[in-house]
């Protein structure tokens, strides 16, 4: 009978340090993350804001090289900072306020945009399916490549929910964000396009990266960056299922 009480104490303390446990490591995995993301975002704007210095990028750089100089897996990490992970589908909602707002300001123009928008993302989302498959690419690489045209946050929440890489959707997201960065307002400005051509291309082809890129540069065209990123996590969250049955 002593035994048997003493192991019913034992249970509950064992518990309750296992607990204790786990919120330790989530608040640490919290620390670092926005540790890091602040630390690569003053380096950016130290250099003007350029886009190969993104934050998100940089960020995640240097949370990788903490988590391997420490010897901590990636997966220990992602369960650790799940209360951050449980945050995006927040931030996901809130991006629907760049909808609502770009509504009442250019009602004239916004379903032409949108419909813009919605032809890139099944473009993109097709083409990238299709020429990994006709390339031979893992699986892995098929599914995760299918949602590196919306932002991070819709690209992690459909590939938990579809069964997909989470950890390689959201690095490929970045590495298409950092291209289109890059590329596309340069090229868009140089082809004489105003603001809200900017912003849609930007917006669509390199989504939280490039949004970020005008947001410090021009504001302006961020706007409608705002609206092509949400609506093409928006016609990306309804595509890529319909897509999904070809990524095995």
């Amino acid at each position: 009978m002593d035994q048997i009480l003493a192991t019913r104490r034992f249970v509950p303390r064992q518990q309750f340090h296992a607990v204790m446990i786990d919120i330790l490591a989530s608040m640490l995995a919290i620390i670092l993350t926005f540790t890091a993301f602040f630390a690569a975002r003053a380096l950016g704007r130290m250099a003007a804001s350029h886009p190969l210095l993104n934050p998100i990028l940089w960020g995640a750089v240097i949370v990788g090289v903490f988590l391997w100089a420490l010897d901590i897996g990636v997966a220990d990490y992602i369960h650790a900072a799940r209360p951050l992970m449980q945050i995006l589908d927040l931030a996901i909602v809130a991006l629907g306020f760049s909808l609502v707002q770009q509504l009442a300001r250019h009602r004239r123009t916004l379903f032409p945009a949108l419909c813009a928008v919605a032809i890139g993302g099944l473009v993109g989302i097709g083409s990238a399916i299709l020429g990994a498959r006709l390339l031979g690419l893992p699986t892995d690489f098929v599914q995760a490549l299918g949602a590196k045209g919306i932002s991070s946050g819709f690209a992690i929440a459909l590939m938990e929910r579809l069964g997909g890489p989470p950890p390689l959707a959201a690095g490929l997201v970045i590495i298409t964000g950092m291209v289109g960065a890059l590329i596309v307002p340069p090229l868009l400005r140089r082809l004489g396009m105003d603001d809200e051509a900017t912003g849609l291309g930007t917006g669509a082809s390199s989504h939280i990266v490039g949004t970020d890129f005008l947001v410090r540069t021009a504001p302006e065209a961020a706007a409608w960056a705002a609206l092509a990123l949400a609506f093409a996590g928006l016609v990306g969250a309804v595509l890529l299922p319909l897509f999904w049955p070809l990524t095995g």
